[in-house]
């Protein structure tokens, strides 16, 4: 199971959507076989990332769910509330993808989170935000910056996730 992320990943960032999925959910029904195996909450991110690239935004938010749900460790949050910006952002709520954005932003600026690793994905990130910038103008982005940096990422979890279902 170890090399099925991997190699989605790889997929993933030529652009093959339909083959990284298949890696993704692979590794997900495996881990699920496996007891006692509960490191698939990346892969189920992951599988988020490539439904908003394939335009199906409510299949993402379920993804983003799902791996919040089973992220015993908490490795995939950062990537979860960025997914979760990106959402709110292509719904029109640029406020809350600012605010989660900040959450991201905090996060990887702490020593105990994983760096974005990719090149192509850092470069995403930065678009993200210049883009959410850019509709919001720079003092509702601030302000909504600052609202966002004070989040905890649980508070900012409960958010992005009442704004995404509607709960």
């Amino acid at each position: 199971t170890k090399t099925l992320n991997p190699l989605g990943e790889m997929a993933r960032l030529q652009g093959k959507y339909d083959q990284a999925a298949s890696y993704y959910e692979e590794y997900v029904a495996l881990a699920l076989g496996i007891p006692g195996w509960d490191y698939y909450s990346v892969p189920l991110s992951n599988l988020g990332w490539i439904s908003i690239e394939q335009g199906d935004l409510p299949r993402a938010v379920d993804f983003f769910q799902q791996s919040i749900e089973s992220d015993k460790y908490k490795n995939a949050v950062p990537w979860n509330l960025w997914g979760l910006g990106v959402v709110a952002a292509a719904q029109g709520r640029a406020r809350q993808a600012a605010r989660l954005y900040a959450v991201v932003d905090k996060l990887l600026e702490s020593d105990s989170w994983q760096q974005i690793v990719y090149r192509e994905d850092r470069e995403a990130y930065r678009d993200h935000i210049a883009s959410v910038r850019g509709a919001l103008g720079e003092d509702d982005f601030a302000a909504a910056w600052a609202e966002g940096w004070a989040m905890s990422p649980e508070e900012a979890i409960g958010y992005a996730l009442a704004e995404a279902t509607g709960s």
